[in-house]
């Protein structure tokens, strides 16, 4: 199998089934087939992790994104599983000395995604960087919006 360029893609899940990781947690792999790109047709597994270090709600957002209904999380394929579009990341990584391409994330489709979110921190840290720079910014908009009014006629047509 070819590697997939990394990426967000549209995709379809055509299967699914129940495992146990090498930890003992529980995976649940995930077929997709790629729609509507390049990559059409082709095919790649992606796990979804129910764990003490993993977020059920997430992992099970990730099973409805597939078309999974919300019961019988037990059954082989998942009830529902490929009744929907979806949106796949992939990237690619080296794993055990080997190149592959990997399911990073599953969305709803249409859903926007991003390589790696950013931590609360992360999130603090940047948005106090940015303050300064958006009330200069807002200032320089402001000034330019009260002079762009003033050009503008009684029926608001800028002539």
């Amino acid at each position: 199998m070819s590697r997939i360029p990394n990426g967000t893609y549209r995709a379809k899940a055509i299967d699914s089934k129940h495992g146990v990781t090498k930890k003992g947690g529980i995976e649940i792999a995930i077929g997709f087939e790629l729609l509507g790109e390049q990559w059409a047709g082709q095919t790649i597994t992606g796990y979804v992790y129910f764990t003490e270090n993993t977020d059920d709600d997430r992992s099970m957002e990730s099973l409805e994104a597939c078309g999974w209904n919300g019961t019988d999380i037990d059954k082989d394929p998942l009830p529902g599983l490929g009744s929907c579009e979806c949106s796949i990341v992939v990237e690619n990584e080296t794993y055990e000395g080997k190149e592959r391409s990997k399911v990073k994330w599953i969305n709803k489709a249409g859903a926007v995604s991003t390589s790696e979110p950013l931590t609360d921190e992360q999130r603090r840290v940047f948005a106090a960087r940015m303050a300064a720079k958006i009330g200069a910014r807002k200032a320089r908009n402001g000034s330019a919006s009260q002079g762009q009014q003033q050009k503008l006629g009684d029926d608001n047509v800028p002539f």
